[in-house]
Order: structure tokens, then sequence, then C-alpha cells
């Protein structure tokens, strides 16, 4: 499974063209990327389609309704530049009222909300929004804060608060949010604040430099490596399993 995310730096038209055109590209080549599954049923890959920053909407709940008619399954309310939704991490401020709008559309249209690049207060925005509604909130990629103080890192609270939501949170590969502790460290850290069916992957292959696993063909040396510390069952479900649980794969 991968995630292919429409990303949005800012709020402008151009960016709103952007968009447009990434939506345009994954329409085209899902079916390509998916052929397989089709083909043959004991092969499954899924393309799923995210929202990395959700700008490109300006507020507007009919732009945003489009992104989440056109089959968005994940979306970010902000990347690192705050927004007229949500302030980004390291940032004072939370969900905006449009962004309150914005994320109450999504949850209720299916549609999961990552806090990877939220502010402390947006997140917590959006879990009083989750709480209420009773929707799973996850982290698509980011590591833990009492390892590592970057604010991209979640706190002990906000690893719970995704646990008992039923979402994950994605192990992100980039080194700098990783500290000076090994990936797995940061997942044994995960599973002791948020139990085994919290933690996924959300390695960030393509939207970062300077990474700790740096490409896919590394995935096979990385489970390898991490049955030092988890069982066989473990590993599953930081694999797969608890992905696939939650979007009802």
């Amino acid at each position: 499974m991968q995630c292919f995310a429409l990303f949005c730096e800012g709020e402008s038209e151009e960016d709103g063209r952007s968009v447009a055109a990434q939506l345009a590209l994954f329409s085209a080549v899902q079916r390509d990327f998916e052929k397989e599954t089709l083909l043959n049923s004991d092969i499954k890959r899924r393309a799923v389609l995210t929202v990395e920053g959700g700008g490109a909407t300006q507020g507007d709940v009919l732009k945003a309704a489009a992104l989440f008619n056109a089959g968005v399954k994940i979306f970010s309310p902000v990347w690192n530049i705050s927004n007229s939704l949500c302030a980004s991490c390291g940032n004072e401020g939370g969900l905006t009222a449009k962004g309150k709008e914005v994320t109450a559309l999504a949850m209720e249209s299916g549609v999961l909300i990552d806090i990877s690049h939220a502010s402390d207060s947006g997140a917590q925005d959006i879990f009083t929004l989750a709480n209420q509604r009773k929707k799973a909130v996850v982290a698509t990629h980011s590591l833990t804060r009492a390892l590592c103080s970057s604010p991209r890192n979640l706190t002990d609270g906000q690893i719970k608060a995704i646990a008992d939501s039923g979402g994950v949170a994605g192990v992100c590969f980039v080194r700098e949010f990783a500290g000076a502790y090994p990936l797995a460290e940061h997942i044994k850290y995960l599973v002791s604040a948020g139990g085994e069916d919290c933690v996924a992957i959300g390695g960030d292959f393509f939207g970062c430099d300077d990474m700790l696993v740096e490409s896919v063909s590394e995935m096979p040396e990385f489970f390898r490596a991490l049955e030092k510390n988890f069982t066989p069952r473990q590993i599953e479900k930081f694999a797969f399993k608890n992905v696939f649980r939650l979007l009802g794969t």
C-alpha cells in the first residue's frame, strides 16, 4: 500500500491548480498501480489518496467536499506553514473556525484526520472533534517527542489520544526526527505509550532527505532488525495489519 499525497504548501490559486493537476495524475496512475490486485486476488496493492496541507481548500467547504468526494482517505489540514485552517507544528494557535468546519466535514465524510504537521493546540482541537464524533485520528509520519524534542514528533498525550481513538501513528524514517535514538527505540516507546495496535509505518520516502531507511528496497532489512525487540505478530501489525484494520481493507 502506498499513500499518494496531494501536497499543498500554501493557499494561492497556483496551489489550487497544482492540487488539481496532482489529482488528475493520481487518477491516471491508480489503475496501473492496483493492476495486479485486479488480475490476481492473492496480491493486494492499494493506492490511497491523501492530502498533505489543506490550504488549497482556502477554508471553502465546497472545495473540501470536492476533494473528499474525489476519494481522499486521509486529510492533513496544514503543512509546515500555518494557513486559514490550522496553525502548523511549533506555532501558536489551533484550528480556526474554518478549520473546524472543514475538519468536521472530513470526519463526517469518513476521511481520517492527520495531525503530523498540526500545532499542539491544533491537534487537541482535532482530538476534541474526533471524540465528539467517535472518529479515529492518525499521525501519518512522526516519531516520539520524549526521545527527540522536534515539534513534528508526538507527545505522550497525543500518542495516547491516537490510540484511544483507534488510530495509528506512522513511524517516520527522517533522521532529524529520530534524534539520537534508533527507530526501534521510538517504536518501543510508541508501544509503551499507546499499545501495539497504534503503531504503523509512515516512512515519508518522497518527502525528505537524510533518511534512516532510504528506500522500499531496504524494508526487509528494517523489519528483520525489529525481530530483536518484537514478536512476528507485533511486526505484522506494524507492517500492515493496523493500517488495514483502520482503512477497512
